[in-house]
Parts: C-alpha cells; structure tokens; sequence
C-alpha cells in the first residue's frame, strides 16, 4: 500500500451543542423582552428602584446576566470543538 492511499477522517456532532445555544439564546430575548415590560410597568406606575418592581427588575438583571453567560460558554465550546 502507498502511503498516497492512506487518509484519515474524523467529525463531530454539534446537534446537542446548537441546541443548547438556541435555548440558551431563547432565555436571553425571552428575559429581555420581561425587563422591558417590567422597566415601561415601572415607568408608567413612577415605581422606584427600591419597590418591589424594582426589585423583581433588578432580579431579571441577574437572570439575563447568567443566560447571556450561558450563550458566551456554548458559543466557547463550540469554537473549541471546530478547532
């Protein structure tokens, strides 16, 4: 045998990790999109920072903050998996 005639192929399945991402993505525009309901509840009531739609506002931030973290990781284990 040649060594012209030896090859090698390899792949990956990405399926788990793009739909971790998409759901990933979902939960970031599904708690923005409850932070500015929240946010213009607020503004139209004149509700301030420290009411308990401020607080249920400042709560959402975390929650968008660890989804948008969660997006940042699957979008850096997929750049790990193409390498």
């Amino acid at each position: 045998m040649a060594a012209a005639d030896v090859f090698l192929s390899f792949g990956a399945s990405t399926g788990e990790l793009e739909a971790g991402l998409a759901s990933a993505q979902a939960a970031v525009r599904a708690t923005a999109a409850e932070m500015r309901t929240l946010a213009a509840e607020m503004v139209k009531t004149g509700a301030s920072a420290d009411s308990d739609l401020g607080s249920r506002l400042a709560a959402l931030g975390s929650k968008l903050s660890e989804a948008k973290e969660s997006v940042a990781s699957f979008k850096d284990e997929g750049g790990r998996r193409a390498r």
